[in-house]
């Protein structure tokens, strides 16, 4: 039953997620605003904006013009459900939990708008940082292991792009938050994820056409995976790693 209210929970903070994907491109207050169908404009009523199930009692589409809805926001509503849930069950009623929930749903927000926009408010890196600095009281990992995590991908890369662009600034961002709140070996880790998920992406898109040699890709979603993969596995992860060596 509290697994349930647990994801429950999670579903609700990826419907405002969705929410806040949407407006902020369009400059949109996504606080107070009114929730609307962006077919018709009409004001959403309470039963037209439950997670999931308002989507399935009005069979994918809107009460009012009966467009057809895009079944993403149900999908990252679920997703969100079932974070939570996960998040739960690695960390059960600590703080870290808290940490790690709200880590989450930023990590969905920055990878959708990469991916809608290939560009991320400035504010999610704020965000980051303060996540970072309050999860110090929660770890015992040495200041000098954030730094070099902190400094020794996004350091070259920030250098490297000063003579050929092979980074958004955004993903530097990144890497030196999370590199200090995850220090230098589960960054790394996270990293290696990232690589992994966005090679396999990008060979995908070239088998099919999708890109060329020279396209950009967003690569945030990748960064967010990797380094919540390794927030949540990442000393399981390394141990398998040295007992591979």
């Amino acid at each position: 039953m509290f697994y349930f209210i647990i994801g429950l929970i999670g579903m609700c903070l990826a419907s405002f997620v969705n929410v806040v994907v949407y407006r902020l491109p369009k400059h949109e207050d996504f606080i107070y605003g009114h929730s609307y169908c962006p077919y018709c404009h009409h004001d959403l009523s309470i039963l037209d904006m439950i997670p999931v199930l308002s989507y399935l009692f009005l069979r994918g589409k809107c009460r009012y013009c009966h467009h057809h809805i895009s079944i993403r926001d149900t999908l990252i509503e679920i997703l969100g459900g079932l974070i939570a849930i996960l998040c739960f069950y690695v960390f059960g009623q600590s703080m870290m939990f808290i940490i790690t929930l709200l880590l989450a749903f930023i990590f969905i927000a920055i990878s959708l708008l990469d991916y809608d926009t290939m560009i991320i408010d400035d504010r999610f890196q704020v965000i980051l940082i303060i996540i970072a600095l309050i999860s110090m009281s929660l770890n015992h990992i040495s200041i000098i292991d954030r730094f070099i995590g902190c400094m020794s991908i996004s350091l070259p890369l920030y250098l490297l792009n000063h003579f050929k662009e092979c980074m958004g600034g955004a993903d530097l961002k990144i890497m030196a938050i999370m590199g200090w709140m995850l220090g230098f070996y589960e960054a790394m880790i996270g990293l290696f994820i990232a690589v992994i998920l966005a090679s396999l992406y990008s060979s995908i898109k070239l088998l099919f056409h999708k890109v060329t040699l020279n396209s950009y890709i967003p690569f945030a979603p990748f960064l967010c995976i990797g380094y919540f993969t390794s927030l949540l596995y990442g000393n399981e992860l390394l141990s398998i790693y040295i007992q591979w060596l």
